[in-house]
């Protein structure tokens, strides 16, 4: 540390006596330690690793004097090398990077292998299963399709366009057989050979500053697919397949040529439009963005559409996010579920507050009695202390419908899709619709019978006094 300390005094002193000889001409700088060249950040991953532009002053920590100024701030970084440039201890990490080094077109990049060749990434913030993958679907129905996920891609920061091939952040899982064992598979692109459209593929740029503008073909034997844009062009989906075939994206020459070979390079096109909104769909989107984002209510939007905003409760941040569904009337006639007995026991009486929804196919967990408070107590099969959602249940005798139940969505921009039915030992009840279809009233019994969700429409629950059914009661968006 003292050797370390003396060779930045001598440097210091031999500056000043350069000075001294030979004064600088106007708009130089006097401080050999400032350039004026790009600036970059601390080099610290964990602190953001974000680049900011300084005053061109630099100060000596030996006397807490300033050296010397420049007469420009320094250029602000477009490039990973531009970062290295301006600090060549700078680490691998994310850092602030500028479109064309104009300070109104930031971007955070993921500057990677600074102490070789630097190349930057886009963080992708959507990487959940569902998202920011390619797949080649095998066309053995034995084995198992090749599937791979991107967290992170790569870009040319001066023209925005993505290399596809580039695999340094992804996971793959499956293997094909195309012309010899494939096992990655490249960015957007969705590819199969079982003469179905069975290739699926998606690019998912919420989050970042980027949208897609690269247009995309399919190519191959009988080929076909499609292409669906959605959330601003930020969101693209792809179909591909036939025998064999694929979509992705188009080059100015046409489509990519047997993109699994690796061979396309820099091919995606997109284009800078600035931070937007967040449009989340899941709870985990919103933890993704905000770390230290809490438990409470979030809006979260259907499809990631902005036109289909809701409001969602996301309960268990810290761990596993999951989404609830606020209900708005919440007294002693609204939102219950009912097992009523006269034998052995007292009826069981759940009443909800918020209900668990799997926010991509807006599916309710019957079973979820997170937020619900009940009372009484029977047995059936196991103990019974609580009830499922949307489930009346009775066993007073054949034909006697003695159990009650209601949901109700008003004030929330759902309604029921699903249908119910009636099912158990000489089981008897209804279910009636009304208010738009967001308010159900339903009644069940027999010795002993329920009314509860048809699952979809397929069959009825079984035994739902046992929490079996999970994911049982449908959903649909309206606009409110």
């Amino acid at each position: 540390m003292a050797a370390a300390m003396h060779m930045r005094e001598s440097f210091v002193l031999t500056s000043l006596l350069v000075v001294t000889a030979c004064p600088a001409s106007p708009g130089t700088t006097t401080d050999p330690g400032t350039t004026d060249g790009p600036n970059a950040s601390t080099g610290d991953p964990s602190s953001g690793g974000t680049s900011e532009p300084t005053t061109g002053t630099t100060t000596d920590s030996t006397d807490d004097t300033t050296a010397g100024t420049t007469g420009d701030p320094p250029a602000l970084p477009e490039t990973c090398a531009d970062v290295l440039a301006g600090d060549p201890g700078a680490a691998d990490g994310e850092y602030t990077l500028y479109i064309g080094k104009d300070a109104d077109k930031p971007w955070p990049a993921y500057c990677n292998d600074m102490a070789g060749t630097p190349a930057e990434y886009l963080v992708l913030v959507n990487v959940e299963d569902g998202r920011n993958f390619s797949q080649y679907t095998n066309a053995d129905p034995e084995g198992a399709d090749l599937r791979t996920a991107f967290t992170r891609v790569r870009i040319d920061p001066k023209t925005l366009v993505v290399d596809i091939d580039d695999l340094t952040f992804s996971t793959s899982t499956g293997e094909v057989n195309h012309g010899g064992p494939v096992t990655t598979m490249p960015y957007a692109v969705a590819e199969g050979c079982s003469t179905e459209v069975d290739g699926v593929a998606n690019i998912d740029l919420v989050g970042t500053p980027f949208k897609v503008i690269d247009p995309f073909c399919t190519k191959g034997a009988n080929a076909d697919g499609g292409v669906v844009f959605s959330s601003n062009d930020q969101v693209v989906d792809l179909t591909g397949g036939g025998y064999c075939g694929w979509t992705g994206p188009a080059t100015d020459n046409g489509c990519v040529d047997n993109p699994q070979n690796k061979s396309s390079g820099f091919v995606l096109e997109l284009e800078y439009i600035g931070a937007q909104p967040l449009v989340a769909e899941t709870c985990a989107e919103i933890k993704a963005n905000d770390p230290g984002a809490s438990d409470g209510e979030h809006e979260l939007h259907v499809g990631k559409d902005p036109s289909k905003p809701w409001t969602a409760y996301c309960h268990d941040m810290a761990t596993e996010p999951k989404e609830y569904l606020p209900l708005v009337n919440v007294d002693a006639d609204h939102n219950f579920s009912e097992y009523a007995t006269k034998g052995p026991g007292t009826t069981v009486l759940t009443h909800f507050t918020r209900v668990r929804i799997d926010p991509l196919t807006l599916t309710v967990d019957i079973d979820d009695v997170t937020f619900s408070e009940s009372t009484g107590m029977l047995m059936h099969v196991v103990v019974v202390t609580s009830m499922p959602y949307g489930v009346a249940q009775s066993c007073d005798g054949p034909g006697m419908a003695n159990g009650a139940a209601n949901i109700d969505l008003v004030g929330t921009p759902f309604k029921v899709a699903d249908s119910f039915c009636t099912a158990g030992s000489a089981a008897a009840g209804d279910a009636v619709l009304g208010s738009d279809e967001q308010v159900v009233d339903l009644t069940g019994g027999g010795n002993c019978g329920w009314t509860g969700p048809s699952k979809g429409g397929n069959m009825c629950v079984f035994d739902p006094q046992t929490k079996n059914s999970g994911f049982a009661l449908e959903l649909a968006y309206i606009d409110v």
